[in-house]
């Protein structure tokens, strides 16, 4: 799975018409892992980038896998599957439709001579290459994929002014397999968190209100890096915001759980880590050296190590290094607090 996504993440840092061309050749390959029951999933559907990223950025903290799918761009690209496409990658001449005898009545079609050709819509454009380029590292991390529009294109009865036919298209459930395209009502295919209007959970909307303003002026740059440094947190800040939540009772507005229980407890954290940054000046020799910038340094590299033996002397360097370790220790142990993710976040938050 790994190579599958490093393959991907290689493409998407070239741009849209590379990325589309290797996610074409590994379809086969990928389609598993987004139909993999056991991840926790979602799927954002767009026509504004930059109007979605608080929700991607809230998929990609709280699920496994975010398929990301922008529509309404100036210039797109299909791809028809044609018969020679799932016989090269499935051993089959086609692959089969589901659709309702209602819908298909609404079509005005015939299903013996309905003619349906199953494809793949692409974005084009400098925005979305600028954008894949943004997210590839999600990519490679296996976080992400850019997922193109499932579509069945049809061509309607009804001849147009110019006597020929309109090509008509039906959106496509994602989460179906390719040999089985199935039309069916898009918010049944959204599995959690996304799917806001769902019965199986317990209030992601609330949720999403409550995290947001922590994942609201993170670059997805240094969201990439918490996620790699504090991934196995999420499941605790997730339940201790749930259980908030169930606390409160329904009905009760997201922004006061965050403003009376969330909101203090991130600054009692905040509090905590200048403290401990307080007293732990180091003083070796009368000198001050502030833990400040040595809680974000490699303390163990050789040429660290020399300048602080030359500054300090054998005696004093080995004095900074116990005081180190009482510091680190007692910052390590921050991350026992369920919300040391929020308040990590909010360390690197930018004006917005």
């Amino acid at each position: 799975m790994k190579k599958i996504f490093s393959r991907l993440s290689d493409s998407a840092s070239l741009g849209i018409r590379a990325y589309s061309k290797e996610y074409l050749s590994s379809v086969r390959d990928v389609y598993p892992i987004i139909a993999n029951p056991n991840l926790l999933r979602s799927h954002i559907k767009t026509e504004d980038f930059g109007g979605c990223e608080s929700l991607l950025k809230f998929s990609l903290v709280f699920n496994d896998l975010s398929l990301l799918t922008i529509n309404g761009t100036n210039e797109i690209v299909f791809n028809m599957m044609k018969p020679k496409w799932f016989e090269e990658h499935f051993g089959v001449k086609g692959a089969s439709v589901e659709i309702s005898a209602d819908l298909l009545k609404e079509l005005g079609g015939d299903p013996e001579k309905l003619s349906i050709t199953p494809s793949f819509i692409f974005p084009l454009g400098e925005s979305i290459d600028k954008m894949l380029n943004e997210l590839s590292s999600f990519m490679e991390r296996g976080r992400l994929l850019m997922q193109p529009a499932r579509t069945l294109l049809y061509l309607e009865n009804e001849k147009n002014d110019k006597g020929g036919q309109n090509w008509k298209a039906l959106s496509v459930s994602q989460f179906s397999s390719l040999e089985k395209w199935e039309i069916i009502d898009e918010k049944s295919s959204r599995p959690i968190p996304i799917s806001f209007d769902s019965n199986d959970h317990l209030d992601q909307q609330s949720m999403f209100e409550i995290t947001i303003p922590y994942l609201e002026g993170v670059s997805f740059n240094d969201l990439e890096k918490i996620l790699d440094d504090e991934g196995d947190l999420i499941s605790g800040v997730r339940q201790s915001i749930k259980q908030a939540i169930s606390e409160c009772g329904n009905g009760v507005d997201p922004r006061l759980i965050a403003k009376d229980i969330i909101d203090p407890k991130v600054d009692a954290l905040n509090r905590k880590f200048n403290s401990i940054i307080n007293s732990h000046v180091f003083r070796i020799a009368g000198a001050s050296v502030g833990t400040v910038v040595l809680a974000y340094t490699a303390v163990a590299t050789s040429g660290i190590s020399s300048s602080l033996a030359t500054i300090c002397g054998s005696t004093g360097f080995g004095l900074l290094g116990k005081e180190y370790s009482s510091y680190k220790e007692k910052v390590n142990a921050l991350k026992y607090d369920p919300y040391y993710f929020l308040w990590r976040c909010k360390k690197v938050q930018k004006e917005i």
